[in-house]
């Protein structure tokens, strides 16, 4: 999820230039046909438990997370996406739409000027939804935080733009995913003791109630900090090299050069994982965004925790 990405830095900026109809439009395109199954005004109870009112079809839309952002692509909305902040880098549509500034501090300014309908936040612009709400938008919160909540947010982002049946569909893909790879481990007795780093200076590991360490369980493997106090602990060398992982993933870091685990020293040559060559590096946006490409996260994990369990497609 972004939020591990917000801990350990940014990703690269890239800003492109759209025409007002919307990112995904390189002219001016009609309305979109509005599904038969809409009907608006539409009444949601959003993820920060506000009762929200959409009075009709957004067509003009702004995320305000990478997540929330490759949902409303993937179900097919890319010529009413009117903006997105620097962090979404996924699509590429999305790296040519127009930037409204950070995930943290986006410029409502800028919100304002492109006069949206619907802006899709998370929890961390609790603050600014009041000023967006007196300029008349309307704002709704999608925030899932785990592995079991991304179908329900993706059907939210339906019901709010019109999308139902496209939103369903992806949604039930989700689940689908979610359930084929637990029954594909279901009576593995081998479950392997799972090292997942987010940032090597200092050395900070998922816990518990965290996307990854539901990602590690449904993948039949133990999360190493599985136990840990708070979501995101920060571990010493000594507890890691003590518990002696199976397994280590560890992520890109965007414009840093990455600590591979296999070239440490202060005892890290004796881990199970390093002298067994299982250290495998992974793209931190895959795994910690909750949204569509969870699937693809899954399929990678299954096959780094238990490479003798084919990965089969639908």
């Amino acid at each position: 999820m972004f939020r591990i990405s917000r801990i350990i830095g940014g990703v690269a900026l890239v800003i492109g230039l759209i025409m007002m109809s919307g990112c995904g439009a390189e002219q001016s395109q009609p309305p979109p046909v509005k599904n038969i199954s809409s009907g608006f005004p539409v009444v949601l109870r959003d993820d920060l438990g506000r009762q929200v009112t959409i009075e009709k079809e957004p067509q003009r839309i702004i995320s305000l997370s990478p997540s929330n952002t490759e949902i409303l692509y993937a179900i097919g909305l890319d010529s009413r996406i009117a903006g997105v902040t620097t962090y979404c880098n996924y699509p590429a549509a999305a790296q040519q739409c127009k930037k409204i500034g950070g995930f943290s501090d986006p410029n409502l300014e800028m919100i304002a000027a492109l006069d949206p309908d619907l802006v899709v936040v998370e929890s961390i612009h609790r603050l600014q939804i009041p000023a967006l709400e007196k300029a008349g938008i309307t704002v709704l919160a999608v925030e899932p935080e785990r592995l079991e909540d991304i179908s329900t947010a993706v059907k939210m982002i339906g019901q709010a733009t019109g999308k139902q049946r496209e939103a369903q569909q992806l949604a039930d893909d989700i689940r689908k995913k979610i359930e084929q790879v637990r029954n594909m481990v279901t009576g593995d007795s081998y479950r392997p003791l799972v090292y997942y780093e987010v940032w090597h200076e200092p050395l900070m590991t998922v816990g518990p109630g965290t996307l990854i360490d539901d990602l590690i369980t449904a993948c039949g493997g133990v999360n190493l900090a599985g136990d840990a106090a708070t979501q995101y602990p920060e571990l010493s060398d000594e507890i890691i090299i003590l518990r002696n992982p199976d397994i280590i993933v560890y992520q890109e870091s965007h414009g840093v050069p990455a600590a591979n685990p296999m070239t440490r020293g202060n005892g890290w040559q004796s881990i199970k994982a390093i002298q067994n060559g299982q250290v495998t590096e992974v793209d931190p946006d895959i795994y910690n965004r909750a949204g569509p490409r969870i699937i693809q996260a899954m399929d990678e994990l299954l096959s780094i925790i238990h490479p003798e369990v084919e990965v089969r497609g639908d």
